[in-house]
């Protein structure tokens, strides 16, 4: 990973949940130094970001709260993250990737997930419009659609899931990406030519095509 030696990298939440963590101790040993997440960051080469949460139920029966949290989770604070870097970057005259791991809900989607796929899909098209703005400073907005991935993150959704509709959306794990999938299409992202965008890239498990 000589490409990356040197550079800098922030990733949301400071690498909160298995994503997260397996990015950050990636980066770590390709010799990137890490940032730390907070209001007023620095500017970096790269800012990351992995945050998301799935409820599985029902939609109708989705209280306000609920709504409130997978807006937040899924569309709000990863824009918000991406504007604070977007202005770090400007403020220092620094180019750099801010990159997004979504999910191919985005596209695709199943009933008892439908806010989790709308907000997901929402943020795809915010990117989308916003990279117009701020590519003439060099920076660039990139969205990694994931298939499902083997993490935590499924054990967490279950926990209050309603499983008739859970059953269509919870993957098999020998049919899911690993973490290591997973790192090494970002590394291998973060050492495109600074000419490449990912503007919306969906990777998924060949079982699940």
């Amino acid at each position: 990973m000589a490409g990356l030696k040197g550079k800098s990298a922030c990733l949301a939440n400071n690498g909160r949940g298995e994503i997260g963590g397996a990015l950050c101790r990636a980066l770590h040993e390709a010799g990137v130094r890490p940032v730390e997440d907070r209001m007023d960051p620095e500017a970096v080469d790269f800012a990351i970001c992995t945050v998301g949460k799935m409820v599985i139920r029902d939609a109708g029966l989705l209280g306000p709260a609920e709504i409130d949290e997978l807006y937040e989770a899924n569309y709000k604070i990863p824009r918000l993250f991406t504007e604070r870097h977007i202005n770090a970057m400007k403020a220092a005259g620094k180019e750099g990737l801010i990159l997004h791991i979504g999910s191919n809900a985005a596209r695709y989607g199943n009933p008892g997930a439908e806010d989790y796929a709308a907000f997901k899909a929402a943020l795809g098209k915010y990117l989308e419009l916003r990279s117009r703005h701020v590519r003439e400073f060099g920076i660039r907005l990139s969205l990694l659609n994931l298939g499902a991935v083997d993490t935590e993150f499924w054990q967490k959704v279950e926990r209050t899931a309603d499983m008739t509709l859970a059953k269509q959306i919870i993957p098999q794990r020998e049919k899911s990406l690993t973490l290591q999938d997973v790192v090494k299409v970002v590394l291998d992202i973060l050492q495109m030519p600074e000419r490449v965008v990912i503007k919306d890239a969906l990777i998924v498990s060949a079982d699940y095509q």
